[in-house]
């Protein structure tokens, strides 16, 4: 790989992570980013000034550092910290979803009651 297809590769990894869309990542810099900029970033087919890399690592809340390519001696702990970040994400998203479920569950269990009270009464 390119150090361009490096770098957009955790340029979209750490965005997926975060939940945006590449037009969110894009509106979020400090100097906006069309989602097709964003895209071709991302595929390795922009290269990155200075600028971009601290632009895009504000916009993401991680170090410039943290986008460029990895170097020997640290990729296995790179990797390992990725994916906790997104296995936190889907931990917070199953949680909300758990949730939503544990309210619809009660909810449907109210009615039951209600209904069950209804028939009772006559």
């Amino acid at each position: 790989m390119t150090p361009e297809e490096i770098v957009g590769a955790k340029v979209a990894r750490l965005r997926e992570a975060a939940g945006l869309s590449q037009a969110q990542l894009g509106a979020s810099m400090a100097t906006p980013w069309s989602r097709q900029a964003v895209s071709a970033a991302e595929k390795g087919r922009r290269a990155f000034t200075l600028a971009d890399l601290t632009a895009v690592a504000a916009a993401l809340k991680v170090s410039a550092a943290s986008l460029l390519p990895d170097s020997p001696h640290d990729t296995p702990r790179r990797k390992l910290e990725a994916d906790l970040a997104t296995a936190e994400q889907d931990l917070g998203k199953a949680l909300v979803k758990c949730a939503d479920l544990r309210s619809r569950v009660n909810f449907l269990r109210a009615q039951l009651d209600y209904y069950d009270e209804e028939d009772s009464d006559g």
